[in-house]
């Protein structure tokens, strides 16, 4: 049942996604306070003055390529979200430090003067096998066209960097293999609500009602708030679906936005609120959640109860508005990033995914907010009638085998159908449900200490039927005793 939405909000925790300017490495460079090698130490969270959930994170330096900081000494970086006392914050985008993960830290000052990864992520660069690798960064580059993250030596780039802070000039030959984007093509097709959503635990994000009103406040310098609103909200409510975001005018005292709830769903231009400290974030969208849990058709998912998008001080051009309301708003409705699958699923088999979406981690202002057939496909399968529920089919039978006496084994089927799919195995003849075994995998796993020859079978099953595999016999042999000759 959903409480009081005025009552869950002062617990609901937050999801987020952010649309990044991403800087050159040189104005990267230049702009952060202090430059470090860090290793991970130790994390907590707690509320701050404002009365927002951080978590500080403490990181021993291990090297300083720009700055002050003694290396060897402890540096407290404190980022968005944390759980306090039971109640969350939750920001992707936000940077994670990992106790004895190595990291190379750009850093500036949050809005409280504290030290804080520069931008969100923009500034954490994984060390991982020798490369400098930066994660979750997706928006336009200084030209408005689709950022492409690359990965980079990190030998290489720690010496780009102390060259340019020296002053010296340094080729920028650091950059390793582009990642490919490329659309991910399903073998499947059938998918479930989940698999389109964003999600906390393995549970998807999504209304119980996607009819909901908004107000605006603020005015984006260079476009016009009100025309991005009404474009986007077309673009979601003419989906073969039951979004219905309506705008119901201006509302000069919503600014609560996305740190503090205030009960309204809101959309913030040119951040009345100054809420957006990172430098090169110019948007984010979110969702506030309530504690209980809702069903429907058989999944489960958490109810959003406010939503709300803040644009940040910037001028922008009306496609590139458009273009960022539009894909804040699609995750409002909950609906992730089309080439980053939830946890638990994977692309093309569980989950769709693709390049080519205003939902894309990388947007460009030339997609002008119009909606590509993946984002038409998710606000249909997420918020339309129902899916159509596919039976579960055996692809690929049990195979039976033979092993020696005690040792262990594996016995595993392929499946296909409306997802979720469950498993059940059992040992002896098909249709026999007397003697259940294992766990709800795919893979059953047979530890050591079998003595004797059996069959066992699996019953896959989903929503809509159940369906038995055949039985597969694993044969157990006594290896016979090699003879020693004497003499």
């Amino acid at each position: 049942m959903i409480r009081p939405v005025l009552v869950t909000l002062l617990v609901a925790p937050l999801l987020h996604a952010a649309t990044y300017l991403v800087p050159g490495d040189a104005e990267l460079i230049q702009s952060s306070d202090e430059i470090v090698v860090v290793t991970g130490v130790a994390a907590h969270s707690e509320r701050n003055a404002r009365g927002a959930i951080v978590t500080r994170y403490t990181v021993r330096v291990e090297e300083t390529l720009k700055g002050q900081t003694t290396p060897g000494a402890h540096l407290v970086l404190t980022e968005l979200g944390g759980v306090v006392g039971g109640r969350a914050r939750i920001i992707p985008g936000s940077p994670r430090y990992e106790t004895g993960a190595r990291y190379l830290v750009f850093t500036s000052t949050n809005r409280d003067l504290e030290p804080a990864t520069y931008g969100l992520s923009l500034g954490q660069f994984a060390l991982e096998h020798g490369h400098a690798i930066r994660r979750g960064i997706h928006g336009f580059d200084h030209n408005l066209d689709s950022h492409v993250e690359r990965s980079r030596d990190a030998q290489l780039f720690t010496r780009y960097i102390r060259d340019l802070v020296a002053h010296r000039f340094s080729p920028a030959d650091y950059f390793t293999a582009a990642r490919a984007a490329e659309a991910i093509e399903p073998n499947v097709l059938n998918y479930s609500r989940y698999s389109f959503l964003l999600d906390e635990g393995a549970v998807g994000y999504r209304w119980v009602s996607p009819t909901v009103d908004w107000v605006r406040n603020g005015t984006q310098p260079g476009s016009d708030g009100a025309a991005a609103v009404a474009m986007a909200f077309g673009q979601w409510n003419t989906t073969d679906s039951s979004i219905d975001y309506r705008d119901i005018g201006v509302d000069a005292t919503a600014l609560g936005g996305t740190e503090i709830p205030d009960g309204k769903n809101t959309v913030l231009f040119n951040d009345p609120n100054n809420e957006i400290t990172e430098p090169s974030v110019v948007g984010r969208g979110g969702a506030f959640r309530e504690d209980d849990l809702y069903s429907l058709d058989g999944e489960t998912f958490w109810a959003i109860v406010e939503a709300d998008v803040v644009i940040a001080h910037n001028s922008f051009s009306q496609n590139c508005l458009d273009t960022i309301v539009t894909h804040e708003l699609g995750h409002t409705l909950g609906i992730r990033h089309s080439n980053s699958p939830p946890t638990g699923t994977a692309c093309g088999t569980t989950a769709k995914c693709t390049t080519d979406a205003i939902m894309n981690a990388s947007v460009s202002c030339a997609w002008k907010g119009i909606l590509r057939p993946w984002d038409e496909e998710a606000a249909a399968s997420v918020y339309g009638d129902g899916l159509d529920c596919v039976n579960p089919a055996i692809v690929e039978q049990p195979v039976s085998m033979t092993v020696r006496r005690g040792e262990g084994f594996r016995v595993e089927v392929t499946a296909s159908g409306s997802e979720p799919l469950r498993y059940e195995w059992f040992e002896g003849e098909r249709g026999v449900t007397t003697h259940p075994v294992g766990n709800d995998s795919r893979r059953l796993i047979i530890a050591a200490g079998r003595e004797a020859t059996t069959t066992f079978w699996v019953r896959v099953s989903n929503t809509c039927e159940s369906v038995d595999s055949e039985a597969a016999t694993v044969t157990v042999i006594v290896p016979a005793r090699r003879r020693t000759a004497r003499h």
